[in-house]
């Protein structure tokens, strides 16, 4: 196991190298047989910072690869929002059409209905002026009669007198 970012190994020609990125590892390089073992200084700061690099790209890389899934989800998500919204506002055009039908159809039934009201209400007025008729007509006929009878008697006197005059 490695303790830190690197340890020797036993051959002391060589490291073992710690990939990762802040507390992360990433994975564990072996590097031996040096060229130039009194450089292994040198070796060293090259290959730790060469390990904090490559930890970096691969969390970087990883960081892209979620981030491009993420984004992929996202488009699939908004494509089917922005289907999802077609569908409603066709669904939203069809229930207004079928409501301005509704409301003008509404709108000819009021004006029928009110048109009908006026009629029945000018047929009552006409009832009402034809009874009013037939009303003075019978009392008219009834004074008649009555005054019929009364000029009957009063006729029937007068030839009664005349006969008596003439005899």
């Amino acid at each position: 196991g490695l303790k830190g970012d690197y340890s020797w190994t036993p051959s002391g020609n060589g490291l073992l190298l710690r990939i990762g990125y802040q507390d992360e590892t990433l994975g564990v390089l072996e590097v031996d047989g040096f060229a130039f073992p009194e450089y292994k200084g040198h070796y060293l700061n090259l290959t730790l910072i060469i390990a904090r690099v490559c930890g970096l790209v691969i969390t970087n890389s990883r960081t892209c690869q979620v981030l491009q899934d993420e984004i992929a989800e996202r488009k699939i998500v908004e494509k089917k929002l922005w289907e999802i919204n077609k569908t409603l506002d066709q669904r939203i055009a069809e229930r207004t059409e079928a409501l301005e039908k509704s409301n003008r159809e509404l709108k000819l039934e009021i004006a029928e209905r009110r048109r009908m009201e006026e009629e029945r209400t000018k047929l009552r007025e006409q009832l009402y002026f034809a009874q009013r008729l037939d009303s003075v007509g019978t009392l008219a006929g009834g004074i008649a009669h009555d005054f019929n009878n009364i000029l009957t008697a009063i006729i029937g006197f007068g030839n009664l007198l005349l006969g008596e005059m003439k005899a």
